[in-house]
This record gives C-alpha cells, structure tokens and sequence, in this order.
C-alpha cells in the first residue's frame, strides 16, 4: 500500500492538483469529468476479469487524463509523458464520449468515440470493442479520480 501511495504522490505532484474553476456550457456528465486529474485504475473484460496494464490489448488505454471545461483534453501515458490532446464531448444523454486528437498544429489526427458504462463523480467507465461487429468481446476501461485515490491509499 506504501508504493502505490508514493506513486499517486508522485502523479499528484506532477501534475498539481486541479484548480476548481466554473465549467460552463458543459451538460451534466461532462461537469462531473472536470477540474479533476482520471487515472486509469483496470481494464476488465466481458467475462469479469481484470486484465494487466502490460496486455496489448488494453495497454494503450492506460494512463492519466485531465478532461478541461473548455473543452480540451490531455492525456498522458502511465509515466507521465504527454500523449494525446486534442477536443473531447459528452453526449447529452452520457451514452458516449467523443476525443477529437490533434496534431500540435492544431491538424486532426483522428475522433474516436467510445461508449460510456458509468459516469458519476468518482468513477468513469468506457467500454472498448476490439472487433467493432463484436460486442461479444469488450474491455471495460475503469478510470477514478486520483483526490480519490490518494484518499483511499492512505
């Protein structure tokens, strides 16, 4: 328990803690996301086990995420190194959430959207298909805020 509290420290102090500011023209979902620091806790699969951080399947989903009331986002890999930016929405009704990554030019790379398991104020899910006609097969992406997890290390 001491290591993952000196990791969360470590994230804590590099990427500061959030400022509250007023999010606005944000719908209810996307307020909850906000002025918080996500940090990508498990990958779960459709058969309820929890799947390592190093899978290649879920690999790539991990890492840290600060979702701006501006409507920007960054995300950043598990070591801290920066590695998408870009736009990011809500759907009205929570069903989805969409990232519009962008090149520093400005330029877009891609728009990914995934759909959304459980969005509430201390725990965000998205669920992942890795066959896109197979929704047999999906990883749920569980992601906590790290004030939460520094809280519960403790």
């Amino acid at each position: 328990m001491k290591v993952m509290h000196t990791a969360l420290f470590i994230i804590a102090t590099f990427f500061g803690m959030q400022t509250v500011q007023a999010a606005t023209n944000l719908n209810q979902y996307e307020n909850l996301m906000t002025n918080k620091v996500w940090i990508t806790t498990e990958a779960v699969n459709a058969d309820n086990q929890i799947i390592p951080s190093s899978d290649k399947s879920v690999n790539g989903f991990f890492g840290i995420a600060e979702y701006n009331a501006n409507g920007t986002f960054k995300m950043f890999t598990q070591e801290g190194k920066l590695k998408l930016a870009g736009d990011w929405s809500i759907s009205q009704d929570g069903k989805s959430r969409t990232l519009i990554a962008k090149k520093p030019d400005g330029s877009v790379m891609f728009t990914r959207t995934v759909e959304n398991v459980t969005v509430e104020p201390n725990l965000y899910v998205y669920r992942i298909y890795p066959e896109a006609n197979n929704k047999n097969v999906y990883f749920d992406i569980v992601h906590k805020p790290l004030s939460i997890l520094l809280t519960d290390s403790k």
